[in-house]
């Protein structure tokens, strides 16, 4: 007996431990961008593939926009760009190693590629010499890390042209040989082993835009997309396989304005068609191919011209089935996602209900669709989702047509089920890289909008944003930057807020681990609230005995009850009671 009870106070004293622990090491948001000038915001960041940095543009010595560097666990910030600057896109080296992006430094008036260590050092232009008036305008790094492949005004100030150079800077490539006509290279892709670049160009023929690949280092030019084509036709959008064997097109090669699915080997060789043969008037929209690489799905009013409907066939080429089953009159699929296993298709269509946009899920080689958005509520119309990592589970947000202005955020298997519904008011969510939680904005007043994490149960919600000052507006969007981003390896979630100030947007960072310890709900994580309500749980105490002084004056879950049903939802590292 007297040992049994020994147990029981040994148990007990290292729970306790183990709460205070994990109460000390929960922390609130960490501002990361530094001190910023009144006035000035942080206007964008992206997070590095190993979640150990983050960029940003700011202009912190108020004399302009510059790019920095910081540790996304807080630290001293870098600055990458230099001087005062206008910072275009910018990317983290898939190494991590370097920070390539366009601006204009300095004095100049002409927009360069720069690459630079994240350890800081002078930026290098890459993208040598640029004729007047030219300007570089989008680039890729290539998935080794080792070139920087981008299209620029570099010879002419009318004409861009493809280019590659090693990440560092040194000899550049021109890529695209001489142009026929004057449009140019308009895209281009690299493939995943940085070996080959495939680019659509008018380069034989001035005003057709056809598809050819080359060597990622040289000009060694084949055209890969169907020859002959026809008068007034065009490559439109392509992709290449990520298996990278085939590049997958869409254009009006047979028939003028009648865009046709084809693929065809990265090297070169026959083109095949894959959308068979379309209704008069149909046409190819848009596609996607598999992560596989096995298939290419793809939207086309293929049976009845005006009935955008989903087919999937294989890359190779074959008979296409129809994803999307049966269509009511006046229906059709606005968009599509392939999920990351490749093994189903999640679709938006208006397919048994014309004044109805519902979201629905398919196996890739069947055609008999199950429908998600089971809301109950024959009003409400699926705006967007986002699917796991792992394809088990989507979010997705409704909006009600009468207002028009209620947004209900729900969380439901992508093999179909009941959708739990998880807030009303939010958007669309994030998952964690462990496809175990959700991050999203939430209003929570008409002035203030804050960033919250459920696990994909839907329940419970844990604050991740913190305390904002009076008169702060929180999570907000930011143009069309991203607000908030699980880091790659699921160790950070960093966003943009306006949370110390009432009038400044700055960059913070937060461990997700800790955050479903905010028990009361005031979002903060403290030892005389949040560590004694855990205690006090795992020693058995409910109703008054378990809060009684144990609550902030700002807490949202300030009854037994919410918090006996929040720690009863709560998996935390204490295990169960």
């Amino acid at each position: 007996m007297v040992a049994d009870r020994i147990l029981q106070w040994g148990r007990l004293a290292g729970l306790c431990a183990i709460a205070w622990a994990c109460v000390a090491q929960a922390q609130e948001p960490l501002r990361i961008s530094g001190l910023i000038p009144s006035g000035q915001d942080v206007q964008s960041f992206k997070i590095s593939p190993d979640g150990n940095n983050v960029a940003f543009v700011a202009n912190v010595d108020g004399t302009g926009p510059r790019l920095y560097i910081v540790p996304s666990n807080g630290g001293t910030r870098i600055d990458l760009s230099g001087s005062k600057s206008s910072i275009g896109t910018y990317d983290f080296s898939p190494d991590g190693t370097s920070m390539v992006f366009l601006a204009n430094i300095g004095n100049s008036i002409e927009t360069e590629v720069y690459s630079v260590p994240v350890s800081g050092g002078p930026p290098s232009p890459i993208t040598g010499v640029l004729v007047s008036g030219g300007k570089a305008i989008e680039f890729r790094i290539s998935p080794d890390s080792s070139r920087v492949v981008f299209i620029a005004k570099k010879q002419s100030a009318f004409l861009p042209e493809l280019y590659s150079v090693p990440i560092a800077g040194g000899s550049v490539a021109k890529l695209s040989g001489t142009n026929a006509g004057a449009a140019g290279v308009g895209a281009f892709e690299i493939n995943p082993a940085s070996t080959r670049v495939v680019f659509r160009a008018d380069h034989n023929t001035a005003g057709t835009n056809e598809l050819y690949v080359t060597p990622i280092d040289m000009e060694s030019i084949v055209q890969i997309s169907r020859s002959p084509i026809v008068a007034g036709g065009d490559v439109g959008a392509f992709k290449i396989s990520a298996n990278g064997a085939r590049v997958v097109y869409v254009g009006d090669m047979e028939t003028d304005t009648i865009p046709e699915l084809y693929s065809v080997p990265i090297a070169g060789g026959m083109s095949t068609k894959l959308s068979g043969t379309l209704a008069p008037g149909g046409k190819v929209s848009t596609f996607e191919l598999s992560p596989n690489s096995q298939s290419a799905v793809y939207r086309a009013d293929k049976d009845t011209a005006g009935t955008v409907e989903l087919y999937r066939v294989a890359l190779t080429g074959g008979n296409s089935i129809k994803s999307s089953g049966s269509m009511v009159a006046g229906g059709s699929v606005t968009d599509f996602d392939i999920t990351p296993d490749s093994a189903r298709i999640v679709f938006r269509a208006n397919r048994t209900d014309p004044a109805r946009f519902d979201l629905f899920s398919v196996p890739i080689l069947t055609t008999s669709p199950v429908l998600l958005s089971k809301t109950g509520n024959l009003d409400r119309d699926v705006q967007k989702w986002a699917i796991s990592p792992d394809s088990s589970s989507l979010t997705f947000y409704t909006l009600n047509h009468p207002g028009g202005d209620l947004n209900e955020l729900f969380v439901v298997p992508v093999a179909g089920g009941a959708p739990v519904q998880v807030a009303t008011g939010a958007t669309i969510a994030q998952f964690s890289p462990d496809s175990r939680r959700f991050i999203f904005r939430l209003p929570t007043t008409a002035a203030t909008t804050e960033l919250f994490l459920a696990p994909v149960a839907g329940s419970p919600l844990t604050k991740v944003s913190g305390a904002l000052v009076a008169g702060a507006s929180g999570v907000g969007a930011v143009g069309l930057a991203p607000s908030f981003a699980y880091a790659p390896l699921g160790n950070r979630i960093v966003f943009l807020a306006e949370k110390l100030s009432d009038s400044q947007i700055e960059l913070f960072a937060v461990t997700p681990g800790t955050l479903a310890l905010d028990i009361d709900g005031d979002g903060k994580v403290e030892a005389l609230t949040d560590g004694l309500l855990l205690m006090r749980w795992h020693m058995g105490m409910r109703g008054t005995a378990l809060i009684a002084d144990a609550l902030s004056p700002e807490a949202t879950r300030n009854t037994a009850d919410l918090v006996e049903d929040y720690l009863l939802k709560l998996t935390v590292v204490l295990g169960p009671e």
